[in-house]
Parts: structure tokens; C-alpha cells; sequence
């Protein structure tokens, strides 16, 4: 009987997430101002626009999603943009204002490009953690630490409460802001993470969507993390298979599976530490 009601509390709190998630929220007006980012030519505007954090707690805490929208450069504008859903999960789209600008500029000549940062990322009430020193041989040893993770936890949840922070309430921001920023429909670009989110808003919004593009499909039924292992010595394995098959591959790299696991077998017996070492990100 204790299971039965427990599973049935689950089943109801997860259906008022989903029902917060679906239910159409007041839309404000985007306030926005010209603005000038380094790179990037043409008319800029930048702005904030504030999203419940708990979409069924009208007086609960709000987050001011950072929004920068690249302009199309014609006087006749179509009037579906391009929204650029951003990677990770933990990308921010306005981090990459100057690639996307000159990424897209055969876009943006007739379309608004919309960057968003989604909740949780980037200047939108951020959860980032910085569980790693400034060394590169850091993010070589426990992806996770245990401790760490637990200190990341308490100090997001002094001004966030992680059980809003998911796809599914992020897609629901980004639809808020195409109605906001007064878009009909749009269009959705997203490259690995964003691939999802974009799956997700599709799944959500269907009669908002004009195309979508993505890039390195990650399916909303696969883990993120799980099969990453796997994958990665799938695609290596392959790699030297068509080396093998490929004749001035061969002769370059007779033994490269075996070389490679040479190294590996060296490291194992001799580690080695790449000392300090800084980003070229």
C-alpha cells in the first residue's frame, strides 16, 4: 500500500511540473537596448526578459533570461528568425554572439538570429561551479567529485531550486520570449545538447516551428553521458578500420591501434602531469 502511494505522489508531482511547464504565462514586452559586441557588425539589440522560475507560483522567484538579438541586415525582414539553441548542457547562446554572426551572416541577411540564455546558464541566474583548479591535468581525474558536487548543490540552491531547471521548463522560457520579442513562428538551430532542447521544443510547440536544423542529433531517449564510453571507442575502432583499408593511411600508420594502445599502457606504468597549462577556449 506504502508503494502504491508513493508511486502515486510521483506520478502527481510530476503531472503538476508538466501542466506548469504547458500553462501560458502572461507575456510581457521585451525591453531591449542597441548594443555593441566586439566582432560583431549591424544593428545589436541586448536585453533582459523575466521568466517564472516555478511556472505555478505567480509571486515565486523570477529569472531574468540575457537575450541578444542579431538583426537582419535587409530592410525586408522575414519574419520568422532563426533561434540558436545552445550546446552543452550549460552553453550560453550570447557567449557566442561573434561566431554565430559570422556563422550565419547568409542567415542573418534576411533573418533575425535570437540568442537566448537558457535558465541556468550563461547571465540567466547561472549554475555554474568551478569543481576544477586552473590545472589541465584536473579535468583528467574524477569527473565528479562527490564533495565537490555536494558544495556546487548547496551553494545553487541559495538562489535556485534545481527541480525547476530542465528542458522541458527551458523550452517553455524560449517560447515566452518568441512571443515576447512578437514572432509568429521560428526557426530552430541546435548542435548536440541543443539537438534535444530542440526535439523538446518541437515536441512542445509544433505549431510555432517553421524548420529546424540539427547537428549531431542527441535523441531525447538517450542518455547524455551513459553511452559515451562506448560510442567513443566505437568511432575509434572504426577509425582504424578505414585506416587499414585506406593505402597511404596504412603506410603512414601501420600500427596505429597498437600504438595507441602502447601510450595508454605507458601512462599506466609512468604517469605523467601536464602542469599548468591555460585555455585557448
Amino acid at each position: 500500500m506504502f508503494g502504491r502511494c508513493v508511486t502515486g505522489l510521483v506520478w502527481v508531482t510530476s503531472c503538476v511540473f508538466l501542466l506548469a511547464a504547458f500553462t501560458p504565462p502572461k507575456v510581457a514586452p521585451w525591453e531591449s537596448k542597441p548594443c555593441a559586441i566586439d566582432g560583431v557588425e549591424g544593428e545589436v539589440r541586448c536585453g533582459t526578459y523575466e521568466v517564472l522560475e516555478n511556472r505555478a507560483d505567480s509571486n515565486g522567484r523570477r529569472i531574468p533570461l540575457k537575450i541578444v538579438v542579431l538583426a537582419a541586415r535587409a530592410a525586408e525582414r522575414e519574419p520568422d528568425p532563426l533561434f540558436i539553441l545552445a550546446g552543452g548542457p550549460g552553453q550560453a547562446a550570447t557567449d557566442n554572439a561573434k561566431f554565430i554572426a559570422r556563422t550565419f551572416a547568409q542567415v542573418r541577411a534576411r533573418r533575425d538570429i535570437v540568442l537566448v540564455d537558457q535558465r541556468g546558464t550563461g547571465g540567466s541566474n547561472p549554475l555554474s561551479c568551478d569543481l576544477y583548479g586552473r590545472s589541465a591535468q584536473d579535468h583528467l581525474r574524477d569527473l565528479l567529485p562527490l564533495r565537490a558536487l555536494r558544495q556546487c548543490v548547496a551553494r545553487w540552491q541559495e538562489h535556485a531550486d534545481l527541480r525547476f531547471y530542465t528542458s522541458v521548463l527551458a523550452m517553455a522560457d524560449i517560447d515566452e520570449v518568441r512571443a515576447a520579442l512578437g514572432y509568429e513562428r521560428i526557426n530552430l538551430f541546435g548542435t548536440s545538447y541543443g539537438t534535444r532542447t530542440a526535439q523538446v521544443y518541437m515536441r512542445q510547440f509544433p505549431d510555432r516551428v517553421r524548420a529546424v536544423i540539427l547537428k549531431g542529433v542527441t535523441p531525447i531517449t538517450t542518455p547524455l553521458t551513459l553511452p559515451m564510453a562506448r560510442d567513443a571507442q566505437r568511432s575509434w575502432d572504426l577509425l582504424c578500420e578505414d585506416c587499414a583499408a585506406d593505402p597511404t593511411c596504412h603506410a603512414a600508420f601501420p600500427n596505429l591501434n597498437d600504438e595507441f594502445e602502447a601510450v595508454f599502457a605507458r601512462l599506466e606504468r609512468e604517469s605523467r602531469s601536464t602542469g599548468k597549462a591555460k585555455s585557448r577556449m
